[in-house]
């Protein structure tokens, strides 16, 4: 059962183009807000760790962090 919602959150094979890109571009923020909006009907768990990562790559951010935050208030901080 771990194991099915550690895969839940691991990048598919719709997630390889975007990730490549982040590797090799970590600190765009375009490309952040792409893969967010690609995934806005991803699991909860897996947007919230893709903001996560976007926050790490970019704290500060104007666009990502306040997002983050309303996330994290709708959702109870889970």
């Amino acid at each position: 059962m771990a194991g099915d919602a550690f895969d839940e959150l691991m990048p598919g094979e719709d997630d390889l183009l975007y990730e490549e890109e982040l590797l090799r571009n970590p600190y765009v923020l375009k490309l952040w807000v792409r893969y967010l909006d690609a995934r806005k009907d991803a699991p909860t768990k897996k947007r919230n760790l893709l903001y996560e990562r976007a926050v790490k790559a970019l704290p500060g951010s104007y666009k990502v962090c306040p997002q983050l935050l309303g996330r994290w208030a709708l959702s109870g901080f889970t």
